[in-house]
């Protein structure tokens, strides 16, 4: 069962089309690192609670918040790590992109009261430029299968 689960992974051979060769580290580490960051984040956010967002809003809100980070960023991994779910992790960055986008505007608004949170911000909005590539290389192969199907 194993075996057949690594065949089906993004680590196996011959799972990253030849054309994409140059993105392979992108594929395997990168990426799925990434997700597991915005794991760690909305685990750590749902545990322990997030300040900025709780302030702005209330404790319930920013639970469900952050719990919804750490869905989105699972279904993300799983997206990545087997090919053929692209459209789950494509949703799933999506909503992610929303959540962490909601979270930079949070951080931008409080930035006038609150003193070094527009260093907060400036990181959380570097840290979705990835996420964002990812939704337009998506698109882009879903769009391009769509083609060769049609």
């Amino acid at each position: 069962m194993f075996k057949r689960l690594f065949a089906a992974s993004i680590w196996a051979s011959g799972n990253i089309r030849p054309e994409d060769w140059r993105f392979r580290g992108i594929f395997r580490v990168v990426l799925p690192v990434g997700n597991l960051i915005f794991l760690y984040f909305g685990v750590v956010g749902f545990v322990r609670g997030v300040g900025s967002v709780t302030d702005v809003t209330n404790t319930t809100y920013a639970a469900f918040w952050s719990g919804a980070i750490a869905l989105a960023s699972l279904a993300c991994l799983v997206g990545v790590a087997f090919p053929k779910l692209g459209k789950l992790e494509l949703g799933a960055k999506i909503v992610l992109i929303g959540l962490v986008a909601s979270y930079v505007a949070v951080l931008t608004a409080r930035s006038f009261e609150v003193p070094g949170s527009q260093a907060t911000a400036g990181l959380m909005s570097a840290l979705i430029v990835l996420p964002v590539w990812r939704v337009l290389d998506l698109g882009f192969q879903l769009r391009k299968q769509k083609r060769v199907i049609e």
